[in-house]
């Protein structure tokens, strides 16, 4: 049988995500010789929205959220 496991914190990925997009932006625009963190930055602000879609379909609608899930 498996152990249980108690949590204290939850994490959220879209806000992970979105945390280290700002970080690269904000490391891009201080410093004119590193642009090569702008494409790092872009392509985590995406996937921080699709985490933040996912989690707002679970939150506001588990059951709809459930449906499509079994759909993919």
């Amino acid at each position: 049988m498996g152990k249980i496991v108690h949590i204290e914190e939850a994490v959220y990925t879209h806000e992970y995500l979105w945390r280290s997009s700002t970080y690269l932006l904000n490391n891009a625009e201080n410093s004119e010789a590193d642009y090569r963190q702008l494409a790092p930055s872009l392509l985590l602000a995406f996937l921080a929205y699709e985490a933040c879609i996912n989690f707002l379909g679970h939150v506001l609608s588990p059951e709809l959220w459930k449906a499509k899930k079994r759909e993919i």
